[in-house]
């Protein structure tokens, strides 16, 4: 996955965008956008993020990936049988992680 660990950097137009989106609803199109109804013509699962997929194609519009900066981590939520001291663990790996990554940038340079 070049593109999610950022081999390859830049804005690349993809089919679908999971879990985290940004929408410019200052464009006027953005308002055609719609998860409910679901696009005409459309008899797939009834999953929001293929139907907004389905939505932004059947308009004519595109999803992009923006990768040229770092804009954080999303955490994925808690399962049923983990505790607050579960995530606290998952988040302080997270932050090591990026630690991590930080110094081998600027070693890099």
């Amino acid at each position: 996955m070049p593109i999610q660990m950022r081999h390859h950097e830049g804005v690349f137009a993809v089919p679908m965008v999971h879990s985290t989106l940004l929408i410019q609803l200052r464009d006027p199109a953005s308002q055609l956008l719609a998860y409910d109804p679901p696009p005409p013509g459309y008899s797939g699962p009834i999953d929001d993020i293929i139907v907004l997929a389905h939505s932004v194609q059947h308009h004519g519009l595109s999803m992009h990936i923006d990768n040229q900066d770092f804009y954080g981590f999303l955490l994925a939520p808690l399962e049923e049988d983990h505790t607050l001291e579960h995530e606290r663990s998952v988040f302080l790996h997270l932050k090591l992680e990026r630690i991590g990554k930080t110094l081998d940038y600027l070693t890099d340079l």
